[in-house]
């Protein structure tokens, strides 16, 4: 039994905003896929826009 595909898993998700890891692992709803990764560059942007970068 291979746990390198597991471990690099767990080592991505460590690093989501604490409401998006807390979604990830402990809700229940269905997450679409692409859902996770839209919050995170919507984000991006807002922090871009906030601090004047284009």
């Amino acid at each position: 039994m291979c746990l390198i595909p597991a471990h690099g898993l767990m080592t991505v998700l460590r690093v989501l905003p604490d409401d998006l890891y807390d979604r990830v692992m402990n809700d229940h709803e269905k997450i679409d896929p692409g859902e996770i990764f839209e919050a995170i560059v919507s984000r991006q942007k807002q922090v871009k826009r906030s601090s004047g970068q284009s």
